[in-house]
């Protein structure tokens, strides 16, 4: 019998804010503190989307349109940090402008954190294929999923999917929350399958939206090294994890980056799950456009 682990008698170690599962080491006294000390600077930049639906690729490419702020031999996990998971001594002591990483809900987030001077970017996937690249994650960092890091593909669909025990919840409801803010001014939306149908226009966006100027050489040297294959040779990029004792040796964190993925893996009746899924009345209603294949 699968050991159950709390608070929320879940298959692997895990936390909970406001009853979704995050990771363990995620903590409801770093979103309190954040709330009482955190200040937001003009120039900072959030990063903020479902796991698996393209937070590292930002992360890579504003860090290298804000010409590497934090230094050009970093670990991206270090020059891009997450906010909920370091101190906030860490976090103050950053170089402006500050990038961070997040996967939190829009509910979530603290004042100081939504203001006009913070640009907030996120990105959303189909949910196929995050859930296809989300079970490689899981067994990616076996140390952090232990309890399900030895699961198939089905194990994990039939235990975390179906069951909505994935880690930050329902992806509709995700999605939901952050496309309710979108018109918003200091907030981008972006596609997944956008960026892989077209890096340097979606790119492009990112560099309007943030104001900045730089030249059309500049520009197109930040697209080549943002594809998954100059990621994939990048060890500062493609090697990231919370400590080395997480990585399985001779395994990638950049995995493929592909749309429709999910053809080779989910069967007929876990397809239509997700099909069933993206029928809410919110998907339509706040034009979530969902491609599955391009």
């Amino acid at each position: 019998m699968t050991s159950l682990y709390p608070p929320l008698n879940l298959p692997f170690k895990h936390n909970s804010i406001k009853g979704v599962p995050v990771p363990f080491f995620i903590k409801q006294e770093r979103f309190d503190e954040i709330k009482e000390k955190h200040k937001s600077r003009p120039g900072d930049i959030l990063i903020s989307s479902y796991p698996k639906s393209g937070t590292t690729w930002l992360q890579n490419i504003v860090n290298l349109l804000c010409d590497e702020p934090q230094g050009k031999d970093l670990d991206l996990y270090k020059a891009t940090p997450w906010i909920t998971a370091n101190p906030q001594e860490e976090i103050d002591n950053l170089n402006s402008p500050r990038i961070f990483k997040s996967h939190a809900k829009f509910s979530w987030l603290p004042e100081c954190t939504i203001n006009n001077d913070v640009k907030i970017i996120t990105c959303y996937r189909n949910p196929k294929d995050q859930a296809v690249s989300f079970y490689h994650h899981t067994q990616f960092f076996d140390k952090i999923y232990e309890g399900i890091s030895g699961y198939t593909f089905d194990q994990y669909f039939d235990e975390i999917v179906s069951k909505d025990n994935a880690e930050y919840g329902n992806v509709v409801n995700f999605m939901s929350e952050w496309f309710e803010q979108k018109d918003r001014r200091n907030l981008l939306i972006l596609c997944y399958e956008d960026m892989v149908e077209d890096l340097e226009r979606e790119v492009r966006k990112i560099v309007s939206f943030l104001g900045l100027e730089m030249t059309e050489e500049a520009l197109l040297n930040v697209v080549e090294r943002s594809t998954f294959s100059s990621m994939k040779k990048n060890d500062k990029v493609n090697k990231m994890a919370t400590g080395a004792s997480t990585l399985q040796h001779g395994r990638e964190f950049i995995r493929k980056g592909k749309v429709g993925d999910w053809k080779d893996t989910l069967s007929k009746e876990q397809s239509e799950f997700f099909d069933e899924m993206m029928r809410d009345e919110r998907v339509e209603r706040l034009g979530i456009k969902v491609r599955y294949e391009l």
